[in-house]
This record gives structure tokens, C-alpha cells and sequence, in this order.
């Protein structure tokens, strides 16, 4: 059994990636509670510690909003996407990058019990590129959509890059 649930963790890229996008796009608990509860299991039961629990403090990160302000339809974007569209002189495109890459530094910091618990630095470095790369490069980005059931559809940029960051997740965890 104790095989079995340290296992489970080679699942995290499909399961967080899948809760992850359908969270995007409907039921936002998905993303903010559901995923961090299953990252702090995951992340319990790989590291055996209890400390591993702290890999859920992700849903801190994936709840602080990622809007940038858009003048076309009023919307005030998020707190942190304001700050960086200010500072660099409401650049939308370099806004989206730099808030994007706050969240993703976030993310990184969620999976900082992992190499201090492992001491496996190299892992953690990784991973975090994995984190980043789908942050800043894929999230914002409109790569279509997937459609499903009853007129429902996914968006292929959050797929891809909740695949990476569960990716990352789990090189941390390796």
C-alpha cells in the first residue's frame, strides 16, 4: 500500500493539469482548494513528513488573480496586474509576462519544502524552470480551446501549462 500511494505522485501532472483547466474555466475551487489539498497529500506522502503538507500553500498562489487592465471592456484587472501594468507604463504584453512570472515565482516557493527536505537542489531548479516556462511563456497565451459535453470547452494555454507546473511539482518531488 505504502508503493502504491508514493506512486501516486507520477499522476500529478495529469491530474493537476486536468483539475487545473477545468477550474479555469467553471468551478474555481478545482483550482484554488481541490489541487492544493491533493498537492499537500502528494506532497506528504512522497516527502514522509508532514511538512510536505506546505505544498499546498499553491492555492495562495493560483487565487491572487492574473488580470491585467483592459481599457476595451473596463476591466480593473487584478491587484498585481495593476501594479505591474503601472510600473511598466501599461505595456499589457510585458504586464501579462511579469505578473504571470510573480505567481510562477510563488508557485516555485510552494515546492521550496522539497529540496531542503531532499536536499536535492538540482531537482528543485528544475522544476521550478518547468514552473516558469508554463507561467510567462504558455498561460496568457491563446492557443484554442477544446471543446466538450454540452457546449463546455478548456482552454489548450491552461492545459499546457498546469501540465508544467504539476510537471515541475513533480521533478521537485523526485
Amino acid at each position: 500500500m505504502k508503493k502504491f500511494l508514493k506512486s501516486l505522485k507520477y499522476l500529478l501532472p495529469f491530474i493537476g493539469s486536468f483539475l487545473a483547466t477545468l477550474g479555469g474555466q467553471g468551478v474555481k475551487e478545482l483550482r484554488r482548494v481541490v489541487l492544493p489539498i491533493i498537492l499537500s497529500i502528494v506532497g506528504a506522502i512522497s516527502l514522509q513528513s508532514y511538512w510536505g503538507i506546505l505544498m499546498g500553500t499553491f492555492g495562495i498562489w493560483v487565487s491572487m488573480g492574473y488580470g491585467i487592465p483592459d481599457g476595451i471592456f473596463g476591466d480593473q484587472g487584478s491587484t498585481l496586474g495593476r501594479f505591474w501594468y503601472n510600473l511598466l507604463n501599461k505595456k499589457h504584453s510585458l504586464a501579462d509576462i511579469f505578473t504571470r512570472g510573480t505567481i510562477g515565482f510563488g508557485m516555485c516557493l510552494t515546492g521550496l519544502v522539497c529540496p531542503i527536505l531532499k536536499e536535492n537542489w538540482l531537482m528543485y531548479f528544475i522544476g521550478c524552470a518547468f514552473i516558469m516556462i508554463g507561467q510567462t511563456v504558455f498561460s496568457y497565451r491563446n492557443l484554442g480551446i477544446i471543446k466538450y459535453g454540452n457546449n463546455k470547452e478548456l482552454l489548450w494555454s491552461d492545459l499546457i501549462n498546469y501540465g508544467l507546473i504539476n510537471t515541475g511539482y513533480l521533478i521537485m518531488l523526485l
